[in-house]
């Protein structure tokens, strides 16, 4: 009975030695499994990439389109007062549109997930893998990318050549070598660039910018930010003649 007892408690210990390896195995496949993650289909990468993207199309649009608007308003208001740079605006502009995005960030971000996209099915540990991380980053790219290009749409409204024309007129106005264009010389640039101003107005403008006295005998002088800016604010294009019909 005894020898019995003794094989009996023999066994039962085996058995429990052999479910304690069993088990160790079974743990050991399940942690191999784990880390054997299923590759996304290309369809899934796509879809994955165009999540990312879309917003950061409305990023770039943001950020291109308000430092475009801020960088000019600034260049033409506080920094001909200034005397800033056009880079130093353009900073201040960036600064802003900068400041925006954080502002409405979520906006758009909440936005753009209401615009019922596809759902890419991607596992929480397929997000590992290189192939997603680099959807991921193509995606973010090409959607700013495009963001900024449509946020280029201010300059279709920002006239340049008429700026650069008022600036060839100014330079050739100036003195050799000298940057400053001389007050008494104000009617004959606007009336070479096509313009004319009534003397009160002009007056005004320069009063505003510190120049007193009568506009068209102070010895002052203004630089071609200030002048393409009098253009603009108190300028009035000249009416071309028609030519008298022939008798």
């Amino acid at each position: 009975q005894s020898e019995m007892l003794t094989w009996m408690r023999l066994a039962t210990a085996q058995r429990h030695s052999m479910m304690k390896a069993a088990e160790k195995e079974l743990e050991a496949k399940m942690e191999d499994m784990e880390e054997l993650v299923i590759p996304p289909t290309t369809r899934q990468l796509l879809l994955y990439m165009v999540t990312v993207g879309i917003p950061f199309v409305g990023f770039g649009f943001m950020d291109n389109a308000i430092m475009i608007l801020a960088g000019d308003a600034i260049d033409h208001t506080l920094g001909m007062y200034l005397g800033m740079s056009v880079m130093a605006c353009a900073g201040l502009g960036n600064l802003i549109s900068d400041a925006a995005g954080v502002g409405f960030g979520d906006i758009i971000e909440r936005q753009m997930s209401k615009l019922g996209l596809p759902e890419h099915g991607l596992l929480e540990r397929q997000y590992k893998l290189p192939a997603v991380k680099g959807a991921s980053l193509l995606g973010g790219m090409l959607g700013v990318s495009f963001g900024c290009l449509l946020g280029m749409f201010p300059l279709l409204f920002i006239d340049a050549d008429e700026d650069r024309r008022l600036q060839q007129v100014f330079i050739d106005l100036c003195e050799e070598g000298s940057e400053q264009l001389l007050v008494t010389q104000l009617s004959a640039a606007l009336d070479k660039a096509g313009y004319e101003a009534p003397p009160g107005a002009i007056h005004s403008f320069l009063h505003d910018l510190g120049v007193s006295g009568e506009w068209d005998q102070v010895s002052g002088s203004i630089d071609c930010r200030v002048w393409i800016k009098l253009v603009h604010t108190v300028g009035v294009k000249k009416q071309k003649k028609k030519a008298a019909p022939a008798s």
